[in-house]
């Protein structure tokens, strides 16, 4: 089990009896090697790719080094909550603060982006976006948290799904959703 543990500035793995299999960072550390690190996902065995939110980056690392995956868009990232390897070996952001979902190839460049979403003919902006995952239907599944909503959406921002508006399922400040 992979975990990040923001309050204590690291990522860990966990053992099946959930003892300490391996760190990156230290609760100790005078130096913030991460900072609120809030999601964590495997690119190949012992290594892993981190969105590193308070430093407003996205890492790899293994348990000895460490490399910031190089973005070139026009903007930079502002407090990526999310961040997911693609096939290719770009990456799907959430770039939270920015109100936007980016898709960067592997060079850094950047792909495509999102920004809003239309729900019922009414176009919407994301706010701050937590969460993202590709669907294998090649649409875009998105936790915007301020929204208060779960949207399955395509790159152009029609949205296709969208759950936390309703009566019977009402949100509140959704951080996750697979």
């Amino acid at each position: 089990l992979l975990i990040c543990d923001a309050g204590n500035r690291r990522v860990i793995q966990v053992d099946p009896q959930g003892g300490l299999k391996w760190q990156f960072g230290d609760l100790f550390s005078k130096q913030r090697e991460l900072s609120y690190p809030r999601s964590v996902d495997f690119v190949v065995p012992d290594r892993y790719l981190v969105a590193d939110t308070g430093h407003d980056r996205i890492v790899e690392f293994t348990d000895s080094e460490m490399q910031v995956r190089q973005f070139g868009g026009q903007d930079g990232l502002f407090w990526p909550r999310c961040a997911r390897r693609l096939a290719n070996d770009g990456l799907l952001v959430a770039d939270a603060r920015n109100g936007r979902i980016l898709e960067i190839e592997a060079s850094g460049g950047v792909v495509r982006e999102i920004s809003e979403f239309e729900i019922d003919g009414r176009r919407r902006p994301l706010e701050d976006p937590h969460d993202v995952r590709l669907l294998p239907n090649g649409h875009l599944l998105i936790c915007d948290s301020p929204h208060n909503l779960v949207i399955e959406v395509d790159w152009s921002g029609v949205a296709y799904r969208s759950i936390g508006e309703r009566d019977d399922v009402l949100l509140k400040d959704p951080h996750s959703a697979q």
